[in-house]
């Protein structure tokens, strides 16, 4: 239980403390652009990753 607390604060930083530099560093145009483009990016990544290590797993349910 106590990993749960520091996952969810960890994701607290990181989604309100990140943003939060970026907007003290940048304009809040391009602060929201750059944010924008890294978390589109992180997700291309992320699903690049996980997805060709399902394509050939075996099915739970068979269809009927």
């Amino acid at each position: 239980m106590a990993r749960r607390w520091a996952e969810a604060a960890l994701i607290g930083v990181r989604l309100s403390a990140y943003p939060a530099a970026l907007l003290l560093l940048l304009p809040p145009g391009k602060a929201a652009a750059f944010f924008g483009v890294q978390m589109a990016l992180f997700g291309i990544f992320l699903g690049g990753s996980f997805a060709p290590n399902h394509k050939g797993m075996g099915r739970w349910c068979h269809p009927t």
